[in-house]
């Protein structure tokens, strides 16, 4: 992950390591986080944005749906949240 002007650089321990252009796949490590707390990194927006885009909204739900924006860049993913167990399982397309 490169940095582009406006953005922030990319936080220690987050990697991506997708291996097909068409889906991306991250390697996150957050030492000293219970899994609760780690959940709660993928559906608030707050957490979200200390982290990885810089604007989200989500509705975190079985079948909610999720807009994470990177206006720099363009980017603009938006999707749904497929398998919602918290704390345990998350899934989104």
């Amino acid at each position: 992950m490169g940095t582009v002007e406006g953005e922030p650089p990319p936080l220690p321990g987050v990697r991506d390591v997708s291996a097909n252009p068409a889906r991306l796949q991250l390697l996150v490590e957050i030492p000293h986080a219970d899994i609760a707390t780690l959940f709660t990194c993928w559906i608030e927006p707050a957490r979200l944005r200390a982290w990885w885009p810089t604007a989200a909204e989500t509705d975190p739900h079985l079948g909610g749906a999720y807009h994470l924006s990177w206006p720099v860049r363009g980017w603009h993913p938006r999707g749904r949240y497929t398998v919602f167990d918290a704390p345990q399982r998350l899934a989104f397309t």
